[in-house]
């Protein structure tokens, strides 16, 4: 998960965690569990990457990727159409492979290393004023991770880091004259001399007449087209009225409640009072200052640290939201009132206060009874609906009219059109809206059918249901050559300025070239003027008036070489001047670095890629195209995220 965080902000690890402990405002650490994301919680399902020895199921993949889209206000269909899908399965394959690679090779992020560069990464964040305990709690619940979670994903992310840098230090290197060579290469500046022969001024062309427009409008008829319109009624079921004359009894939940009763059994917790400290020392005395009758755990970290900052507050944990040390003496040997600790985790020194034990216990029938209510109010208004659905089609088949079951069923009825078939009006306004998601399938269904049928009752995306019946259609039609003449004789001048004056800028060429002509001679015989673009350089944005293409040509010519570039309103006949080529000598640090940063990237970039390829071939890589295509593809459920 913090891959594809860091993968998102297009930047490597120990920016991504510098940037998110500067956000958190970090300290001590809080133990809790968030989703029990890393604890195998949830059935299983097909896998849908294995990498080597590791496995990524369906519903994890589901988890994080809807985690991320909805950071970004993005479904999931969107997200496998822009390729976000492949990015991410892409992203997970390139880690599992660097974790499984530094794993044979004896790379370990001892849990010593691991405290040590927490409290480093937590130092400059301490001055934002964010509590120790409301930093970490924060990133839990955004990523829906248990402190373990964390710190084994942290774990795994350092030594990929250590994996990476060691594999990419060798080959981010550039020798100084390459260096030196590149800066001459990028800072060359060069100014562009030339005449620009536009094709408007070319008027010895003759008009054409309507024999010689005809075969033209017969070639493009397409683009004269005017799209077939439809004009339709749709009729949508809601829940509303369907919802208004279900009826659920209190015995009926009490049944359910009853029959299901493991699903609300709440397993033994403890509550526990915490504290995280940085050193052994203040851990002991805060148990010492507690085992001599201090008042509060609260009052002993402020006595011995200085400040309540280490104090963490109560919460209650299940067995499994808690590192196991910590687990094994509150859940196995502590009583009520104990003080547990010192406790050393990569989190710091943990001093903990057992404040009460709940055993398993079952919600009352009162406490879920609500919750009951709503699920099978859904389940059963969802039985409902597709009851008048199929109703609703029953009687659409028997041949009673729309208006008659939509007066029936009380049916919101709307007509819409006429409309192309991108849903558009003649003047190109939205012609549906409302629908949303909806709007596409909508459009294709009306589209599909003859005027006057009814398609079958289908299901929007909210649940409700929809009639879409054809009204009227208005054929795709050509505008008539009488209307569109005068657009095909301008096309056709057009046309034949661009031939002509392409003829007579290759005879301007030639002349400069063999140096019959000066550009000022040209430009003066044709009524032009000479357009100068001075101290170019070869990096820089093309200055107006002259196309990236046109500057790219121009860096590739010796100085004083003449040649013509072109775009839709003309030609340039043009040279490059006053080349200057500086020296390496006065250019700055800053400039060199920039330079050499350009060099060894892509020879980075290259490395690795040879690197994954080969751990690819060697450990096997594989995707499960068919489980992903039918999660989040076009023809997919919409994923609940």
């Amino acid at each position: 998960m913090l891959t594809f965080l860091r993968d998102n902000a297009k930047s490597g690890f120990l920016k991504f965690i510098l940037l998110g402990f500067l956000v958190l405002a970090g300290g001590g650490l809080v133990l809790m569990d968030v989703g029990n994301f890393f604890s195998g919680g949830g059935r299983s399902n097909a896998d849908a990457l294995v990498v080597g020895k590791d496995k990524v199921s369906m519903q994890n993949f589901s988890t994080m990727l809807g985690r991320a889209l909805s950071r970004q206000g993005i479904d999931a269909e969107t997200a496998y159409k822009l390729g976000m899908v492949d990015q991410m399965m892409n992203a997970e394959i390139s880690n599992s492979l660097t974790r499984q690679a530094a794993n044979d090779m004896g790379i370990v992020i001892s849990d010593e290393l691991m405290g040590r560069q927490i409290s480093r990464l937590l130092e400059p964040s301490i001055a934002n004023g964010m509590s120790k305990e409301d930093a970490f709690r924060r990133v839990l619940q955004m990523q829906g991770m248990t402190e373990q979670g964390f710190v084994q994903v942290l774990k795994q992310e350092m030594t990929n880091a250590i994996l990476r840098n060691a594999l990419t230090a060798a080959t981010a290197y550039a020798p100084d004259q390459e260096i030196k060579d590149l800066y001459r290469f990028q800072h060359e500046t060069r100014t562009i001399e030339g005449v620009f022969f536009p094709n408007d001024k070319i008027t010895d062309y003759s008009e054409p007449s309507d024999e010689l427009l005809m075969p033209f409008y017969q070639v493009a008829t397409e683009k004269y087209a005017i799209p077939e319109t439809r004009t339709f009624t749709v009729a949508v079921l809601s829940h509303d009225k369907i919802k208004d004359s279900i009826e659920i009894t209190d015995e009926e939940l009490r049944v359910i409640y009853d029959n299901e009763i493991d699903n609300f059994s709440v397993p033994e917790q403890r509550k526990l009072e915490q504290s995280v400290v940085d050193t052994q020392t203040a851990a002991i005395e805060i148990v010492e200052k507690m085992n001599a009758g201090s008042s509060s755990l609260k009052q002993a970290v402020t006595d011995v640290t200085g400040s309540a900052d280490a104090y963490l507050g109560e919460e209650s944990f299940q067995r499994d939201g808690l590192f196991e040390e910590i687990a094994e003496t509150a859940f196995d040997v502590a009583k009520q009132g104990d003080v547990i600790g010192p406790f050393e985790t990569p989190l710091g020194w943990h001093v903990l206060k057992l404040v009460e034990v709940s055993e398993p216990s079952v919600k009352p029938f009162a406490d879920v009874k609500k919750i009951l209510h709503q699920e099978v109010m859904q389940e059963r208004l969802g039985n409902q609906m597709y009851e008048f659905a199929n109703n609703i089609d029953t009687q659409i088949a028997e041949g009673t009219s729309l208006e008659d079951v939509a007066k029936a069923l009380d049916l919101k009825v709307g007509t819409y059109g006429p409309l192309k078939e991108d849903g558009s009006t003649a003047d190109a306004k939205e012609g549906l809206a409302g629908f949303d998601q909806d709007r596409a399938f909508l459009l294709e269904t009306a589209f599909e059918l003859l005027p006057s049928e009814i398609a079958p009752v289908m299901e929007l995306s909210d649940g409700r249901f929809a009639l879409v019946r054809v009204d009227s259609v208005k054929e795709k039609s050509y505008k008539p050559f009488e209307d569109v003449k005068d657009d095909l004789a301008k096309l056709w001048i057009q046309d034949q300025q661009h031939v002509l004056n392409k003829m007579k800028v290759q005879t301007a060429l030639e002349q400069a070239i063999a140096g019959e002509k000066e550009l000022n001679t040209l430009a003066k015989e044709n009524g032009l003027s000479i357009k100068s673009f001075k101290g170019i350089k070869r990096l820089d944005k093309a200055p107006e008036g002259l196309s990236d293409t046109a500057k790219t040509k121009f860096f590739d010519l010796a100085e004083n070489e003449f040649t013509v570039t072109s775009d839709a309103k003309g030609y340039f006949i043009g040279r490059a001047v006053n080349i200057k080529i500086p020296d390496a000598v006065n250019a700055t640090t800053e400039d060199l670095e920039n330079v050499k940063q350009i060099a060894t990237r892509g020879t980075v970039d290259e490395f690795m890629l040879l690197f994954l390829e080969n751990e690819r071939a060697k450990r096997g890589v594989k995707i499960n195209k068919a489980a992903i295509e039918q999660a989040f593809g076009a023809n997919s459920e919409q994923q609940n995220f």
